[in-house]
């Protein structure tokens, strides 16, 4: 669901209940799939398994979501329509292994989503299949906690046939939303945040392979409603559970449904990686639903669809949407990304968006899906530039590089992309129809058409989908990725990374690209020499991995991006934070670069030291840390809930009274907590005493080692850890 400015809804329908005879047949005919002849201009090989489609399997007995890189789908699983009454079988004619398993056969992978109370089992019998179910506060398995038992009886009956679950869908509409006909859920974050921990411990405990997601929510519902979003209000609740932690939050990922505005796939995921980790953790993000309205399709003809308002789009205009918001969404990282959906039809109220209509005919859409999954696929990064009116993004792939162009204007742009391999590449666009193409000295030269979307009548001068987008594909590729030359005034304000939290707030931050000449310049070492300056910043060879040697490193600089040079002097060089380690790369919608002891990130207000413990706990690494470095896990910080801030430090810093030297080595920092965060654990591990920060690790060496003396206190080397770890990314390890 996508809502922007009073009265302005784009309505589909995505979550219904079809009848248990309707989905045999039509599962029992997906048996016997046949190809379709096709004259798509790609043919798709060697897709990664991010891309999906709402109930593929509707395509019957063709292979038309396999040859499209369909390569998973999410299924709908009906509580009302599985269990009859309490702790009664559930129905095995629902949605028969025989059939999951016929889809995994074709290469497609099953995710379902959980919903729908059934009325025996509803707290609000008057809200049925949106109310919370009765019993939920009872132990999570107690033979009373009917959700718990469902739960855990689906999660056993599907385990190694379906073992992802999305905990119900879009709790953020509500029934004074202007999408209210979609409101599946009318208890409060706290209600639900009780059935996700429900879910999670039943489901873990009878499938260890099973991943939890947190329910899709919509974002643009709560900006529509001038309310805080439902996202951050959930995880207030995570926040304050002291059990939360030790459990993983109760969600292996999060899920987002967006809809209408390529940008969003960026910008939503981006703001909400930053709520997470203002809590303390980090996970990924999923987008299970997007897509846009054309109404020019003849199935939408005579239909309150058929006209050119509410966002909708052309057919055209679909087909850039689609292959836009794949680029952007996996630039912001998403690790999976869903177009809903895979079929018209089949009691949907919404019929004209699907990648195929019902007659199975494909929309110009379908192919542009084609051509995301062929190309946009086993990239080792993808990076997003933005510099005025123009939208790039890079993906490398190591020995290839893609690049997608397009102009967010409805003015012409030019511009000019520097060749990474020998100067020939193959162009293309939604369509395919990829043809060789050459640069000129040095540079593939591309006039991209401007924007023509502008169906929101409340503010028709906003053009929400880009002009027709072109595919760079070039060969035998080498150097870093660099960002595309704009030749063409900017005419739009500067793209901003992050999307507002509220109503009435503007996007913020920035990205690389916004200067139309940044800075370029040679990483050469000049002979004899480790380190030298460089424009805007240093470069550094020392922590190369070879001892300096081979003339390779990191450089540390200032630019349109982010200004990580003058942090790095600000916060004391290489004496504080050792030698920069690592090239920048993007996470979540961050900038990072690690030095030896830190990991630096940049953010609106400037670059701060980011919480490699608490990420690395996240990403599961306390065992390895202990085994590896001596670092305990943090302990329950529980009781802070409800604490003032200034209490929660001392709080913290009471426990580095065990340790006197650490305690002095950390208050001789005036800016201790940004630099080191908070103190987490405090452990004897017999020959060293270790205390855990959010930001670091000091260590108190009781016995002389070979790299300090007995009483001596030294601070473990975070930045290096995170790149043992993995948290920075291989291609961000490779000295320049």
């Amino acid at each position: 669901m996508k809502v922007e400015g009073q009265g302005t809804v784009v309505q589909r329908m995505r979550l219904r209940l079809v009848s248990n005879w309707l989905l045999f047949i039509v599962l029992a005919f997906s048996l016997l799939r046949v190809g379709i002849a096709s004259a798509d201009g790609v043919t798709v090989t060697s897709p990664d398994g991010k891309l999906g489609a709402v109930e593929a399997f509707r395509t019957d007995q063709t292979s038309l979501a396999y040859d499209a890189g369909v390569r998973w789908e999410r299924l709908t699983f009906w509580w009302k329509g599985l269990q009859a009454g309490p702790g009664q079988p559930l129905n095995p004619f629902y949605l028969p292994l025989s059939y999951i398993d016929q889809e995994r056969a074709h290469g497609i992978q099953v995710v379902g989503v959980l919903v729908n109370t059934p009325d025996w089992a509803a707290a609000d019998p008057a809200q049925g299949g949106k109310s919370p179910p009765k019993n939920l506060n009872l132990a999570y398995n107690d033979p009373n906690n009917y959700w718990g038992q469902f739960v855990r009886q689906v999660v056993k009956m599907y385990a190694g046939h379906v073992d992802t679950w999305i905990v119900w869908n879009e709790p953020d509409i509500t029934p004074d939303s202007p999408n209210a006909a979609y409101d599946l859920w009318s208890g409060t974050p706290a209600d639900y945040y009780q059935l996700l921990k429900v879910a999670y411990l039943n489901a873990h405990e009878v499938n260890p392979n099973v991943q939890v997601s947190s329910a899709a929510v919509t974002y643009w519902t709560d900006i529509h409603m001038e309310r805080e979003q439902w996202f951050s209000r959930f995880l207030t609740q995570v926040a304050a559970d002291p059990t939360a932690a030790a459990h993983h939050q109760y969600f292996d990922f999060a899920a987002l449904n967006l809809y209408t505005n390529p940008e969003d796939l960026y910008t939503v995921p981006t703001l909400y990686h930053q709520l997470m980790q203002e809590k303390g953790f980090d996970k990924p993000i999923w987008i299970t639903e997007t897509n846009v309205i054309p109404y020019d399709d003849p199935v939408n003809a005579n239909t309150p669809n058929g006209t050119a308002a509410e966002m909708r789009s052309t057919l055209a205009e679909q087909a850039n949407y689609l292959l836009q918001a794949i680029a952007m969404g996996l630039a912001a990282g998403s690790p999976r990304i869903e177009v809903y959906k895979m079929k018209d039809g089949d009691g949907d109220v919404i019929n004209g968006e699907a990648l195929v209509r019902a007659d199975y005919a494909k929309r110009p859409e379908y192919s542009a899906f084609q051509v995301a999954a062929q190309y946009f696929s086993n990239f080792r990064s993808a990076t997003l530039f933005a510099p005025g009116d123009l939208r790039e993004v890079v993906f490398d792939r190591g020995s290839s590089r893609v690049t997608v162009l397009w102009d967010a204007a409805p003015t012409p742009i030019g511009v000019q992309v520097p060749a990474a391999g020998n100067g020939q590449g193959q162009q293309g666009g939604p369509a395919g129809n990829f043809q060789a193409v050459n640069a000129a000295n040095g540079v593939f030269s591309f006039n991209l058409p401007g924007a023509t979307m502008h169906t929101d009548l409340t503010n028709p001068n906003a053009y929400l989908i880009g002009g027709t987008p072109v595919v760079l594909v070039e060969t035998g590729v080498q150097g870093a990725v660099t960002a595309a030359r704009n030749l063409s005034p900017a005419t739009l304000p500067p793209f901003r990374p992050v999307a507002a939290r509220l109503a009435g707030e503007q996007a913020t931050g920035t990205l690389p690209g916004e200067d139309v000449s940044p800075p370029t310049f040679s990483t050469a070492v000049p002979a004899g020499k480790l380190d030298y300056d460089v424009p805007g910043g240093h470069f550094y060879g020392q922590a190369n991995g070879n001892g300096g040697k081979d003339g390779n490193g990191y450089t540390i600089v200032d630019d349109a991006q982010a200004r990580f040079w003058t942090a790095f002097l600000r916060d004391g060089g290489v004496s504080t934070l050792g030698y920069p380690s690592s090239q920048r790369y993007t996470s979540g919608g961050f900038v990072y670069q690690a030095t030896q002891r830190a990991l630096l990130q940049w953010q609106a207000d400037g670059v701060h030291f980011a919480n490699v413990f608490d990420m690395l706990s996240a990403a599961g690494k306390d065992d390895w840390l202990l085994a590896q470095f001596q670092i305990p896990k943090s302990q329950s910080w529980s009781s802070d809930a409800g604490k003032s801030w200034p209490d929660v430090v001392a709080h913290h810093l009471a426990i580095l009274d065990q340790a006197p030297a650490i305690k002095a080595a950390y208050l001789a920092d005036p800016d201790y907590l940004d630099h080191f965060g908070l103190p987490m654990a405090i452990a004897d591990e017999g020959n060293v005493v270790v205390v855990r920060c959010q930001r670091v690790a000091f260590q108190l060496w009781k016995q002389e080692v070979p790299w300090a003396k007995a009483g001596q206190v030294t601070v473990a080397l975070g930045g290096d850890i995170a790149k043992q770890a993995g948290i920075v990314p291989q291609s961000a390890q490779t000295p320049q």
